[in-house]
C-alpha cells in the first residue's frame, strides 16, 4: 500500500514520532530502531475446538501437553489469534490449557501470557490435581501416557 510506505519513511525519519503520538516523553524512544519485519505464518492445529450452535456460548479452543516446551504459549496464543482473524466469530472464547500436572506448565510466563491467564482468557487444568472420581479414568490413561 501506498501509505505504508510513506508511513514508513516517516517513522524511519522521525524516530521519535511513535512516542510524541503515544503522548511519551521523546526519550523513550532512546534504545529503539525502527523497521519492517515480514512474519511468515506456519501450519498450526488444535488438539480441540469446541464450536458452540449458537453466539451466546463461547467457543473453546484445548490444548493437551504432555511435554515440557517453553513456546507452549507463545503458539497456543498465536494459533488463536490465526483462528480469530481468519474466521472472525461472533462468539466469545477461551483458551483451556490441559496438563498432566503443574511441572508440564511453562515455569516462567511472560506479562502478555500472566495477563490472558489472570483474566480467565486462559484457563489451565492439572490432571494429577483433579479429586473427582470420575475423572479416574482420565487420571490412568495420562498415566499410561506420561509413562509410555
Amino acid at each position: 500500500m501506498h501509505t505504508d510506505t510513506i508511513f514508513y519513511q516517516i517513522f524511519l525519519t522521525f524516530h521519535t514520532l511513535l512516542f510524541e503520538l503515544l503522548g511519551e516523553p521523546i526519550e523513550k524512544a532512546e534504545g529503539y530502531q525502527f523497521t519492517s519485519v515480514e512474519v511468515k505464518e506456519k501450519a498450526f492445529r488444535f488438539d480441540g475446538l469446541f464450536m458452540p450452535n449458537s453466539e451466546d456460548k463461547p467457543i473453546y479452543f484445548v490444548e493437551v501437553q504432555f511435554q515440557n516446551k517453553p513456546e507452549f504459549y507463545w503458539e497456543f496464543i498465536t494459533e488463536i489469534n490465526i483462528y480469530l482473524n481468519q474466521y472472525k466469530p461472533k462468539q466469545d472464547w477461551q483458551a483451556i490449557a490441559i496438563f498432566p500436572q503443574r511441572s508440564f506448565d511453562v515455569s516462567e510466563l511472560t506479562n502478555y501470557q500472566q495477563e490472558l491467564v489472570n483474566s480467565g482468557r486462559i484457563k489451565r487444568i492439572y490432571l494429577a490435581h483433579i479429586p473427582h472420581p470420575k475423572l479416574s479414568q482420565i487420571k490412568k490413561a495420562t498415566e499410561v501416557v506420561h509413562n509410555n
